[in-house]
């Protein structure tokens, strides 16, 4: 099954550190490796990360978009229309993770822990999470169906349907 991901990336607040976990998260779990596509929305500045660019450059599963601040109040909303536009244009079986910064912006609390947990799941344990959407488990994104912890796994992935 082919995994398209999809990542929302903001360079305010403490984003560029989660931007340098994360990156090290989806490059050390192999999930960056396992994904057909990658596909990072990039805001604000391109100055803030060439250091990105020169790193993935020579992958070719991986697209940067850059949003300027001219963006700043659609929030996450690009990285979600993105995915819109991608599944309605793109027939087959896929699926999709959606991972994010959420809490960069925010004080320690609610968002940065919900970020810290979806990047366990989500990127740590990403083939526990398409094993179970494999064997029939499934979820719509922010919504929490699946109520065992280890079931949280599957969160953020989507089936096309």
């Amino acid at each position: 099954m082919k995994i398209i991901l999809f990542s929302h990336v903001i360079d305010i607040g403490c984003g560029m550190d989660i931007t340098h976990e994360q990156t090290e998260l989806l490059e050390s779990s192999g999930l960056l490796d396992a994904c057909t596509e990658a596909r990072f929305n990039l805001h604000f500045s391109k100055n803030n990360y060439r250091w990105l660019c020169d790193r993935w450059k020579h992958r070719r599963n991986v697209y940067l978009q850059t949003y300027n601040e001219s963006y700043k109040e659609w929030y996450e909303a690009t990285t979600e229309l993105s995915i819109q536009d991608y599944v309605q244009k793109n027939q087959g079986e896929y699926y999709i993770c959606h991972i994010t910064h959420k809490g960069a912006s925010h004080g320690p609390g609610g968002h940065q822990n919900w970020r810290k947990y979806m990047q366990y799941w989500n990127i740590e344990c990403w083939k526990d999470c398409v094993e179970k959407l494999d064997e029939g488990y499934r979820s719509e994104e922010h919504t929490s169906e699946l109520q065992s912890l280890r079931h949280l796994v599957c969160r953020l992935l989507l089936e096309k349907k």
